[in-house]
């Protein structure tokens, strides 16, 4: 198999796999078999909007703490543990040293799960149009 094709399936083939096992899971306990015409657009909007919202949610995490912005936080957690192991707190080191560690190891990859979720927001929302157009 093509490389690039053998990429593409392991980035998006398990976030599209999660969010229709969520969605056809959540339109299942919902009752959409027992659901009226326009009941059953709201339900189905409903079931692509929420695995959308957390799959782009995950994807924005990601992409914050490739950024960084969660450094302070993880040098703080870091240090925490570190001062209840006995003899820790003689490990702790300085805090640029801590950030330039994680730096150094970042390389997040989250745009497969912002363009996922993204898809299914958007199919949520043109379903919820609809819902809103139908008598």
């Amino acid at each position: 198999m093509n490389d690039s094709l053998n990429s593409f399936l392991k980035k998006y083939a398990g976030i599209i796999l999660f969010s229709c096992a969520f969605t056809v899971i959540y339109i299942i306990t919902h009752g959409l078999a027992g659901a009226e015409g326009k009941e059953k657009l709201k339900i189905i909007s409903d079931g692509f909007a929420i695995p959308g919202l957390l799959v782009t949610s995950y994807g924005r995490l990601i992409w914050v703490y490739d950024k960084g912005a969660l450094d302070g936080v993880l040098y703080a957690m870091n240090t925490m543990w570190l001062s209840l192991v006995p003899g820790g707190r003689n490990r702790v080191g300085r805090y640029s040293d801590f950030v330039e560690k994680k730096s150094a190891s970042r390389n997040s990859e989250f745009i497969q799960f912002l363009i996922v979720g993204g898809v299914f927001i958007v199919l949520a929302i043109l379903l919820t149009v609809i819902y809103n157009f139908v008598k």
